[in-house]
C-alpha cells in the first residue's frame, strides 16, 4: 500500500513478455533508445530530457489522453535493462523493460509495471486495461522493428 493524499492505495502490477528474433544488441539498441520510446508506447505522447549523468536520464513526459504532464528517471542497466520510475504524474511507479538472451540469437523482452495510479477511482480499470494493452502493442512494434534487420 501507497500512501497519497491522506488514504492508502494499492499498486497496480502489469506484467508482459514476448520472444523476439533478433539478438540482444539489436534489442538493447531499441529498448535504450528511449527517446523513442513514443514511436512504442501509444500513451507516452512526448518526452523532453532535462539531465544526463552517467546511465541516469531526468526527463518530463507527456502522457494520456488528457495530455498529463508527469517526471521520470531513467536508469540504464547496459545489455540487461532499462528502468523508469515515474515519479510524478498520473503514475507514480517503475516500469522495468529487461532483456533475456535464449537460444538461436532470440531474446525474450518482459516490460513490469508496478504503479499507483492517480486517478479517480472509476476510471482506474480502465486505465490499467489500457496499459496491459499499450504493452502487449509496444512489444509487438519492438519485435516488429527488431526483426526486420
Amino acid at each position: 500500500m501507497t500512501r497519497i493524499g491522506g488514504s492508502e492505495v494499492s499498486a497496480t502490477t502489469i506484467s508482459k513478455s514476448r520472444e523476439i528474433g533478433a539478438n540482444l544488441d539489436r534489442l538493447w539498441e531499441i529498448v535504450s533508445d528511449v527517446d523513442n520510446e513514443p514511436k512504442y508506447y501509444a500513451g507516452l505522447n512526448a518526452v523532453k530530457n532535462l539531465s544526463k549523468n552517467g546511465n541516469v536520464i531526468e526527463r518530463k513526459v507527456v502522457v494520456g489522453y488528457l495530455n498529463h504532464e508527469g517526471r521520470q528517471t531513467i536508469t540504464f542497466n547496459p545489455k540487461k535493462s532499462v528502468e523508469v520510475k515515474m515519479t510524478e504524474g498520473p503514475m507514480i511507479g517503475t516500469r522495468l523493460v529487461t532483456l533475456s538472451p535464449l537460444a538461436d540469437s532470440n531474446t525474450r523482452v518482459d516490460v513490469s509495471w508496478k504503479v499507483v495510479l492517480r486517478v479517480p477511482i472509476f476510471v482506474r480499470a480502465m486505465v490499467k486495461r489500457e496499459v496491459e494493452k499499450g504493452t502487449e502493442e509496444a512489444l509487438k512494434r519492438i519485435a516488429k522493428e527488431a526483426e526486420s534487420r
